[in-house]
């Protein structure tokens, strides 16, 4: 059984694989969830585009994301000029990605959802694509 920690860890490092096979260098900023400075778990980029990750893997058809790491994403890509995406990996689903504004805001937490997601996400190819 692997731990929760280790298959985030896993599931970030497979989407960088799967941006470098894209021609996009991407890094995973270690300890991204202890910093004490607004960080992404991933950072890519492709001469053209910078894009931060928030990245969350859940074995539900909904996952909560609480609106402290939503600000700490939004104040990172501000600052360094990159665009901020929050990629959740669904159960048997390949990433998909959301702009904040389209994950349903909660009292504590934004929520995304497999049906919103198939709605309102992009897949990794439709995020790249016009880059």
């Amino acid at each position: 059984m692997i731990n929760t920690k280790a298959k985030g860890t896993k599931a970030e490092r497979e989407l960088i694989h799967a941006l470098h096979k894209d021609s996009w260098s991407a890094i995973r900023v270690a300890g991204s969830g202890s910093s004490r400075y607004p960080c992404p778990d991933i950072l890519a980029g492709n001469g053209y585009r910078r894009l931060a990750f928030e990245c969350k893997v859940t074995r539900d058809k909904k996952k909560y994301i609480p609106k402290a790491d939503v600000e700490q994403l939004k104040i990172f890509a501000r600052n360094f000029g990159a665009e901020a995406w929050i990629a959740v990996k669904f159960p048997s689903e390949d990433w998909y990605f959301f702009m904040i504004e389209d994950l349903e805001e909660k009292s504590a937490s934004f929520a995304a959802t497999l049906e919103g997601a198939q709605r309102k996400g992009f897949r990794l190819s439709e995020l790249l694509e016009n880059s």
